[in-house]
């Protein structure tokens, strides 16, 4: 996880490079981990977004795809077609 993070601040000390970071996955369920990889990155400078109420683990990951898929459907940004049943889950 260190070189994770030591790649992600590295990064955004470069001119035009990160600003946000975004956390997610199951990991994030542990406290202190998350604690940790947070400060240092906000102590690197870079804004840190968190999961809300779907939770940092598969559910909250799966409804991220689902909201970037149809985003980018609506703004014809798919290079692949994307069936209706797929961004709504069923």
């Amino acid at each position: 996880m260190q070189a994770t993070i030591d790649t992600t601040t590295s990064n955004g000390q470069q001119p035009g490079s990160l600003e946000v970071a975004t956390l997610g996955g199951g990991c994030f369920f542990n406290r202190v981990l998350s604690q940790r990889v947070e400060a240092t990155l906000r102590d690197a400078g870079l804004r840190v977004l968190r999961p809300g109420a779907a939770g940092c683990g598969d559910a909250g990951l799966a409804l991220g795809q689902a909201w970037i898929a149809a985003w980018a459907r609506q703004h014809g940004q798919l290079t692949e077609p994307v069936p209706d049943a797929a961004l709504l889950g069923t």
